[in-house]
């Protein structure tokens, strides 16, 4: 008896990119293992300066964007595992399986609560709020994406709901200075929506990352229709404007150990939590050398202030490392 075995659904992977974006380079090269490795799926590449505006989905704002089927997976290049974990029903009987990792996605069916992360949206009641909900949507970034750069004329919104994402400015020699570090709840992308932009930013998953996302056109509806979240945009970009001046003034007047030590203290907070952070990344935010950074470190972790392990720092003395924070040049 011959057995029929049913193909395997065709899928359409559709890349969205721009030619002056600098960050989609990536985004081609996984676009092209996909269409090596998971020959039932259908790549696409699409130039969104190129393609008919009314033929992008709805929650595609910027490069790069993939989108399998009409849905929005990754806003920005996801990792290999977890976007060959999304593509693995669709192959077909008798290719090779990738090596994947899973992951839990959302239901899409479900209103995804972003807005119960924000300040932003605190004067409205529930129900306000799960309407606007309907506008959002979310994106998932490993650790490492560069999500967002000076280049990309995508106009949204970020809700960061899980997570932690690092605005840099970079060097012509990619050197990067970290200008903001933001915690679930934080919204970004606001300056945009001012008519400023982001200012030459680039923001970065520091932290395996879930992102919720609104146009500006849904954005500016929700002003005209809620004077109330206006006031907290503005509130929001004043303390903004404040912490930026506050790295200002611990560059300019602070030592290297001094700065080392405030950012671990603001990071851990008041419940002292660990730092899942890397050298670098400490590094990158004081303006300084990774090199100098894990002297400084040893150095502290040698005073008994700090813990180190891969990826992790532990405040262990908050009192004497307030004492080196408060130090000043």
């Amino acid at each position: 008896m011959t057995r029929t075995v049913a193909p395997a659904r065709t899928a359409t992977l559709t890349v969205y990119v721009e030619e002056s974006c600098t960050s989609c380079g990536a985004a081609r090269e996984v676009a092209a293992r996909v269409a090596r490795e998971f020959p039932s799926v259908h790549v696409r590449i699409a130039d969104l300066g190129v393609v008919p505006l009314g033929s992008v989905p709805e929650g595609v704002f910027a490069a790069p964007t993939f989108v399998l089927d009409d849905e929005v997976i990754s806003l920005g290049t996801p990792g290999w595992e977890e976007l060959a974990a999304l593509l693995q029903p669709h192959q077909s009987e008798g290719e090779p399986t990738p090596m994947t990792t899973s992951r839990h996605l959302p239901d899409a069916a479900q209103p995804t609560p972003c807005l119960f992360e924000s300040e932003l949206f605190r004067d409205l009641g529930e129900q306000e709020m799960m309407e606007i909900e309907r506008s959002t949507t979310m994106s998932m970034c490993k650790r490492g994406t560069v999500f967002f750069a000076p280049d990309e004329t995508g106009e949204v919104l970020f809700i960061l709901k899980q997570g932690r994402v690092n605005l840099y400015r970079a060097t012509e020699e990619g050197k990067k200075l970290v200008t903001a570090t933001l915690e679930p709840g934080s919204i970004f992308g606001e300056m945009s929506l001012a008519g400023q932009g982001m200012s030459g930013s680039f923001a970065e998953a520091a932290e395996d990352s879930t992102l919720c996302l609104m146009s500006k056109t849904d954005v500016q509806a929700v002003i005209q229709r809620y004077p109330s979240v206006a006031l907290r945009l503005l509130e929001e970009m004043a303390k903004r404007l404040d912490d930026a001046e506050e790295r200002l003034a611990d560059v300019a007047y602070k030592s290297v150990p001094a700065r080392i030590a405030a950012t671990l203290l603001r990071l851990s907070g008041p419940d002292n939590k660990p730092v899942n952070m890397s050298h670098q990344d400490i590094a990158d935010m004081v303006g300084t050398y990774r090199e100098t950074a894990t002297r400084i470190l040893n150095e502290m972790r040698g005073d008994e202030l700090v813990e180190l392990q891969r990826m992790r720092i532990a405040v262990t003395d908050r009192r004497r490392l307030a004492l080196v924070a408060a130090e000043v040049v």
